[in-house]
């Protein structure tokens, strides 16, 4: 177990493929505490490889002492795939009693954000998300270093939860009266009608609301990939709709990530947001390497009931729930928007 007095070092790095060989068990172990930046770090080094890597990017781990080959803490200060620039994530494979304690917590955050304000531009520093503990003292932080307050709320407050073989619920698709409906990976006849999703998603997460233009850069990315399903609906005489939509852009050896879900309003109440998790929930834990599948669901979200349905449950096997206080709470807490320059997630 750590210590909350040892030796703490940080180490800062420009380069994902330096990160990895100093610390290669990251895309190994703890893949579902690290869900968040690891799979991110493993494309940024696929790009640093073929040349296309953006020059924004840094990472930092935080040692003290733990000899398993993993850092107590990752910062990802970086762009995605496409160059538009991330939040602040912050992960660790340290238990939760460890990170909720504030002898061992703040020392290390101080020594984390010492780097990165020396490092990174404080417009850069846009929003933070992370375990509700790690956000807010990372805030308080922050705002005592460099005087720029957080906005009074929250832009992210959510449940982690995850669905493994164990606790996967199958059931048999309901019909849709006198329509048919296809569940699939999405192709490029699917672009304008997953661009129009793309972007009403995107104006429901403010302030991270997407131009047209960002939803087809999103759209056509997410197809190419290969990283979107969709619920598609058939009625006799009528051209087809896409009546929900799923993407998984947050890939491990073991580990997948649902990050978006979301439903045409037209077709809501029919359940097919929940058929279409669940088939790909399915189709994912059918892999032979896959041992779970996560998501993030908004406190007060209806959505958490559609989740528990399909088998998704909080980390220690329980019901789904919105409390707050509760051990997957996750945390996205923005600074100042006057002084800061926001990035798109």
């Amino acid at each position: 177990m750590p210590s909350t007095i040892s030796r703490i070092t940080t180490h800062l790095f420009r380069s994902p493929i330096a990160l990895l060989a100093a610390h290669p068990l990251l895309l190994k172990v703890h893949q579902e505490q690290l869900n968040i930046l690891v799979p991110q770090l493993a494309t940024a080094a696929a790009q640093a490889i073929n040349g296309t890597l953006g020059h924004d990017n840094l990472w930092i781990t935080c040692n003290s002492g733990v000899e398993d080959g993993v850092p107590d803490f990752v910062l990802s200060c970086a762009e995605d795939s496409r160059g538009n620039k991330l939040p602040i994530f912050i992960a660790t494979p340290r238990p939760l009693s460890l990170v909720e304690n504030g002898d061992y917590l703040m020392p290390r955050l101080k020594a984390i954000i010492q780097v990165l304000h020396d490092e990174a531009n404080t417009e850069r520093i846009f929003s933070i998300f992370a375990q509700a503990a790690i956000s807010k003292a990372f805030a308080q932080l922050w705002t005592e270093r460099t005087g720029i307050a957080c906005e009074p709320d929250p832009y992210y407050s959510a449940t982690y939860a995850r669905c493994t073989r164990h606790t996967f619920r199958n059931r048999q698709f309901t019909v849709l009266g006198d329509t048919t409906y296809e569940l699939r990976v999405a192709v490029e006849e699917d672009l304008e009608a997953l661009t129009d999703l793309c972007y009403d998603f995107a104006l429901t997460s403010p302030p991270f609301e997407m131009t047209r233009d960002q939803a087809f850069e999103e759209a056509r990315t997410l197809i190419a990939q290969r990283k979107v399903w969709v619920h598609t609906i058939n009625r006799p005489g009528a051209k087809e709709e896409i009546a929900s939509l799923v993407a998984v852009t947050r890939e491990s050896a073991n580990v997948s990530a649902i990050t978006k879900v979301y439903t045409n309003p037209g077709w809501r109440g029919k359940r097919c947001a929940e058929r279409l998790v669940r088939h790909v929930t399915k189709t994912l834990l059918s892999k032979s390497n896959k041992e779970s599948v996560v998501l993030y669901v908004s406190c007060n979200n209806p959505a958490r009931k559609v989740y528990q349905r399909v088998g998704f449950t909080s980390l220690g096997g329980e019901a789904l729930c919105d409390d707050s206080s509760n051990a997957g709470h996750w945390l996205e807490l923005g600074f100042d928007q006057k002084q800061v320059k926001l990035g798109l997630w």
